[in-house]
């Protein structure tokens, strides 16, 4: 039930794996059900074939040095890379979709920002711790804040005064969906790495399992209704 296949006889496919598997977990919930047991055994058995560990494929999600090139590549004093940190590192540490970055709003977050409560997928209400490394940066980029917007548009403006043009923050008009894709694909091919939004919240699944943290707990992090797809 737990062999690789390899194409060799005598070993099942991953589609007949996958089958087992659902088999195996079914059973042991039959028995939970009609009280045999107190709990489901197989509940974390994987219903299709991982990559082997250490194995990450480049465009679905960052391993850790890929996370921390990342990071490193945006860590300026610039106004637009400081925010595109940002969205990096929130949509990593707090698993965020595409589209609940682009609508975080300040009063989303609790006064300290270490909670902040979102409309998730399905219009579901929910409230997501804030980890300390994320804590500290949204503190020194709220101090800066002027209006609602958490991942603010920005925009070249002519100063008279100087002659030149300059960047303006406008914290009134968030970035929106598209220009989250935008930035989160351009992080990526600053360090030559095909990114989507989508690959930052993947990318929070494929750490917490490097770290051996339990598939259940996985699943309560990146808030799947359904293990399979936590596992998938």
């Amino acid at each position: 039930c737990l062999s690789r296949y390899d194409g060799k006889p005598g070993h099942a496919a991953p589609s007949t794996m996958k089958q087992r598997r659902a088999h195996c977990r079914s059973t042991f919930e039959w028995g939970v059900w009609k009280q045999y047991r107190h709990d489901n055994p197989a509940l974390e058995l994987k219903f299709t074939v991982r990559p082997g560990k250490g194995m990450v494929r480049q465009g679905t999600w960052l391993g850790t040095s890929q996370v921390l090139s990342v990071l490193d590549a945006l860590d300026t004093s610039d106004d637009q890379d400081q925010r595109d940190r940002l969205i990096v590192m929130t949509g990593i540490l707090c698993g965020l979709r595409r589209f609940e970055l682009a609508a975080l709003t300040w009063n989303k977050f609790d006064k300290e920002l270490k909670t902040v409560t979102l409309v998730g997928k399905g219009d579901k209400l929910v409230t997501l711790g804030v980890p300390p490394e994320l804590h500290e940066a949204l503190v020194k980029w709220h101090s800066r804040a002027t209006g609602p917007a958490v991942f603010p548009s920005m925009r070249w403006m002519w100063d008279p005064s100087l002659s030149v043009r300059r960047r303006v923050i406008d914290w009134q008009k968030p970035l929106g969906e598209s220009g989250v894709g935008y930035v989160v694909s351009n992080a990526g091919q600053r360090c030559g790495i095909k990114l989507d939004p989508h690959d930052l919240r993947r990318t929070l699944a494929g750490l917490l399992e490097a770290a051996d943290v339990p598939l259940k707990d996985i699943q309560n992090a990146m808030r799947h209704e359904n293990i399979s797809t936590t596992d998938i």
